[in-house]
């Protein structure tokens, strides 16, 4: 563009001439005029070209530093991608290799082929036998393929290789396609050698994906073994692949440090790149990712040629000017006027090539100069925008092209009175077509004003997203607690201001932590968003925020009354009555709701939300599932709460906590137990009741300390321990025993007797000893109860009960069956009864194992105890497993969807024996306790309801469920039972429990 010389605005761009030119106006000056000039010419160059120096290096710098960044967040992003997929695929080959841990057993899983991990990246995964011969391959077996010449198989010779390994690419023999192989040693359970699973990966694929990211035409991007083979490259020729890099700079500098960057020149293309590299955690590999330094300067170095260019340019017109002003003064001007002419055809080339709209206006507000970027910004036609045009016409040629919308006079008028008295306007303009741009106009004293056009669309895209994330849950899309925080303040500013009311609720989803321990994490998130979903649909248009964890709040600005308030909370439950359906879980919430009002509760943010969350606090409290307004007396009685929580917790352990005991007997005043109360003297309080005390303890899980510390305090314990917890206490102390009465499953009874932990038992002072059934008393012991197990199973899911163990194996039960470790009596008799079915014996249960190993598919939980077992039914993991009798009616007196049959195989029946232990300093309260526990009128209250123990005391008769399950006496119930042989039993069962917490609970 052209601009006339009238227009003295534009001398601007050349501030030095308007000296030269009143210089050499002057009359003749002495014989140092001319080495004034040429001193001060010298002057301005030297600056000049210290200037475009700086500039050029500064640019450069800046260029790489960039650069250096870029490429290594690339290199570590892919470095993490990697890392990821190749332990992916690891994890896929120790699934695979389990599944294949039989001898014979050397199979491709079918769901191979619908992996998605696989589909993309995997040319074929095989399995090759210990004499290098292909076994089995996702393509199919064409022949007998011999691979034992294989880097990749000679490895997993030697058993303790590290795992797993990853070869150089090789041409595949089967597939005949290059390839990376990624293996894995397979180790039989005899511990040999199974051969080798091997996931053949397509090198192209990290080519393809490399190939996605633009890193210029000369860039590349590198993953190579720390043996200096490339595995996969991208490259603008993406050859390479196999090239052997020891020698290297990227050999070198990773054997030296785990990530970092280097400049150096490609033994593949001789280009010089800005490489930077890391190694991949855990594999032996590394990746480069490097882009060519002629890029990286390339602007930078435009940039300095056009430095360079007006440098030379000015420097020449210096010169020139200097030369002109010491030969030639009367030609002084004409090449003052060449040299500013000069100045402003680059000043234009400059100006256009920016990437904001520049307008430049004289006093009469007649445009002087505008550039190209202002003229498409706007549409405008090239052809009017000319020097001269008013600052009027262009407004209005700009509200034809429709980005002006005001009154083009108007808007003239009040720029002039802005731009007259010397200030900077600034406004944002929102266009038709969705851009945002910013117009920031600066007055040029005595001159006019400049104008600059800047797009910002994209920028304040981007901060209105950064503000959006600042002020919202990222999980569920609420307000958040910053933004709450501010909502609650204005809200309470206006509700002052305007003496109005508002209601706060706080709300809690009860048993959230439940969801989350039996689901885990990815079903309780889901939960919190379906959650936040109905809170905004049942309290719009209030305002909602989710604080954290399970808890939100309601800034009820309609709710100017405690009962409007507490209809806004019933729509709140109501929302939540129907069930939430999760990856096919069926997941009942509930909500605890506190409410505070503003202003009788509080007249401050905090106070008012404080106050909210007590009343929750109390809602919980109450049984949850409930709604609370805030109280004074709450918060007193919070306050008391939680100090007396603090006392409690400091109590655990000194002598303020006392047990007392309190006799329990029959008529005739035998002693038949004790109860063992917990007593509370505080210091300064007093006495406080445990009812006051207990349900503290409870609610902030001091309960468990609690306990633990009765048991140890107790000077009669029946601790609830499995045996072999018992026994170890025991023998660790023979000569002062912690127990007194051990209670023992057959084998743990065996093993007490084999190492003198118990005395025989005194029958001939007891009262009891004859009424017990023969098969429930001994001279070491005697049994209360007889234990079943029977096969239990949900009877709304089951709708067929079952009728024998390998009803377990059905394909439709496939994740829904429990069993129990084989460290309880439970999971061994049941492992020794499916030996049984498939032919095997107490002695022999390899079977089992074999049996177990086909029901994995349809395991859902591996129980450690029985009352765990019975617990699984009642959190909805489980259909169908063993269990033992009388735990599923305690499951079925709080109304859990469980019931329990006898197989056709018939259930396993055995008695848990108390014993005395010897050495025990209280032997004749161990006594009394024991027989209490053999007379009819203890074991009269256990065979009912809610406890269903089957009797031994002959005197007790059967009634019931206990009768209509296993009959109306003993011997009808040994009819329909097994007794295992336990002493053989115990001779391997250390084995079994090893084998079976490696192969099974694994």
């Amino acid at each position: 563009m052209s601009m006339p010389p009238s227009h003295e605005g534009v001398v601007f761009a050349i501030p030095c001439a308007h000296l030269f030119r009143k210089q050499v106006m002057l009359k003749e000056r002495p014989f140092w005029l001319p080495l004034q000039i040429a001193l001060v010419c010298l002057l301005m160059i030297t600056a000049l070209w210290a200037a475009l120096t700086f500039e050029s290096n500064r640019w450069e710098r800046t260029a790489i530093e960039q650069s250096r960044r870029d490429v290594t967040n690339l290199a570590t992003g892919f470095r993490e991608h990697i890392r990821r997929m190749i332990g992916a695929i690891d994890q896929l080959m120790i699934t695979i290799i389990e599944e294949n841990k039989e001898a014979n057993a050397n199979r491709i899983p079918k769901w191979i082929d619908e992996s998605p991990l696989l589909k993309d990246m995997s040319l074929q995964v095989s399995i090759t036998g210990p004499d290098g011969i292909m076994l089995a391959s996702s393509l199919g077996l064409s022949g007998r393929i011999d691979l034992s010449d294989r880097p990749h198989f000679r490895y997993h010779l030697d058993p303790n290789a590290p795992q797993p390994y990853i070869s150089v690419p090789v041409l595949g023999r089967l597939s005949g396609k290059w390839s990376i192989q990624v293996t894995r040693r397979i180790t039989r359970s005899d511990g040999s050698f199974g051969g080798i699973l091997v996931v053949s990966v397509d090198p192209h694929y990290f080519s393809k994906f490399f190939e996605s990211i633009d890193l210029g035409h000369d860039g590349v991007i590198v993953l190579a073994g720390l043996d200096g083979i490339v595995r996969a490259r991208r490259s603008a020729d993406n050859q390479a692949i196999g090239q052997d890099l020891s020698g290297a700079p990227l050999l070198k500098h990773v054997q030296s440090a785990e990530s970092g960057s280097y400049i150096a020149v490609s033994k593949v293309d001789d280009i010089e790149r800005l490489y930077a590299f890391s190694r991949v955690p855990d594999y032996p590999l590394a990746v480069s990712v490097g882009t060519s330094t002629a890029e990286i300067y390339a602007a930078a170095r435009r940039d300095r040629l056009g430095g360079v260019i007006v440098g030379v340019v000015v420097t020449i017109s210096v010169i020139g000017l200097g030369l002109l002003l010491i030969r030639e003064v009367d030609r002084r001007r004409r090449q003052a006027d060449n040299s500013i002419r000069e100045q402003k055809d680059h000043l234009d080339a400059a100006v256009n090539n920016i990437r904001v709209g520049m307008t430049l206006w004289d006093q009469g507000e007649r445009l002087i100069f505008c550039n190209a970027r202002f003229i498409e910004m706007y549409g405008l036609p090239p052809d009017q925008i000319k020097p001269g045009i008013s600052f009027a016409d262009v407004l209005l040629l700009r509200q034809r092209a429709g980005s002006f919308s005001e009154n083009a006079p108007e808007h003239a008028h009040k720029l002039r009175s802005v731009m007259l008295v010397g200030q900077q306007q600034s406004y944002v303009l929102e266009t038709k077509d969705g851009r945002t741009i910013q117009i920031t106009s600066n007055p040029i004293p005595g001159r006019g004003w400049v104008t600059i056009h800047e797009d910002i669309t994209e920028r304040r895209k981007a901060d209105d997203k950064i503000a959006h994330l600042a002020l919202h849950d990222i999980l569920t899309g609420l307000p958040n607690r910053a933004a709450f925080n501010d909502a609650l303040a204005r809200t309470m500013a206006k509700a002052r201001t305007r003496g109005e009311v508002f209601s706060l609720l706080c709300i809690d989803i009860d048993r959230f932590k439940e969801v989350n321990d039996l689901f885990g994490h990815a079903i309780g998130d889901e939960l919190l968003r379906q959650a936040a979903d109905r809170f905004r649909a049942a309290v719009a248009p209030n305002f909602v925020s989710r604080l954290g964890g399970d808890e939100f709040v309601v800034i009820a600005t309609e709710a100017t009354e405690p009962d409007v308030a507490l209809r806004l909370a019933k729509q709140l439950t109501s929302a939540f009555a129907a069930e939430f359906e999760i990856n096919g879980f069926r997941l009942p919430v509930h909500l605890s709701i506190g409410i505070s009002m503003y202003p009788t509760d509080a007249e401050d943010p905090v106070a008012l939300l404080v106050n909210a969350d007590t009343a929750l606090y109390r809602a919980k409290a109450d049984g949850r599932d409930t709604t609370r307004f805030f109280e004074p007396e709450m918060d007193r009685q919070l306050r008391d709460r939680w100090e007396l929580k603090r006392e409690l917790a400091n109590a655990l352990g000194t002598d303020d906590l006392v047990l007392h005991y309190q006799p329990i007997a029959k008529t005739g005043s035998d002693i038949v137990g004790f109860e063992a109360l917990a007593r509370w003297s505080h210091p300064s309080r007093g006495a406080i009741p445990p009812d006051t005390f207990i349900p503290i303890a409870e609610e902030s899980g001091l309960i468990l300390q609690f306990g633990e510390w009765a048991l140890n305090n107790a000077e009669i314990a029946l601790e609830p321990m499995i045996g072999f917890d018992q026994l170890a206490k025991v023998s660790a102390a023979r000569s002062n025993p912690p127990l007194d009465v051990m209670m023992l499953d057959p084998g743990p009874s065996l093993t007490a007797a084999a190492q003198d932990l118990i005395v025989p038992f005194p029958a001939e002072k007891s009262k009891h000893f004859a009424d017990i059934h023969p098969a429930a008393r001994s001279e070491l012991g005697v049994s209360p109860c007889f234990q079943v197990i029977g096969l239990a199973y949900n009877p709304e899911r089951i709708k067929t009960p079952p009728t024998s163990w390998a009803d377990m194996w059905k394909p439709e039960y496939k994740g829904r069956v429990g069993i129990t470790s084989m460290n309880s009596t439970l999971g061994t008799a049941f492992m020794v009864e499916v030996a049984r079915m498939r032919g095997g014996s107490e002695a022999n249960i390899d079977e089992a194992f074999k049996a177990l190993a086909e029901l994995k598919p349809n395991i859902g939980a591996v129980a450690a105890n029985p009352s765990q077992a019975a617990a699984l039914f009642q959190q909805g993991q489980i259909d169908i497993a063993p269990a033992i009798f009388n735990e599923i009616q305690l499951l079925k007196a709080r109304d859990v969807a469980v019931d329990i049959v006898l197989p056709k195989e018939r259930g396993v029946g055995y008695t848990s024996t108390m014993h005395i232990v010897k050495n025990s300093p209280h032997a004749e309260l161990a006594f009394k306790y024991i027989e209490a526990c053999m007379s009819p009128e203890v074991q009269s209250k256990l065979v009912s309801a809610p406890y269903m123990v089957v009797p031994t005391n002959s005197k007790v008769k059967m009634t019931g469920e206990v009768a209509k399950l296993l009959g109306n006496s003993p011997e009808e119930l040994s009819k329909k039972l097994v007794v295992q042989d336990w002493k053989v039993i115990n001779q391997n069962r250390t084995a079994w429990i090893d084998r079976f917490n490696r192969d099974i609970k694994a």
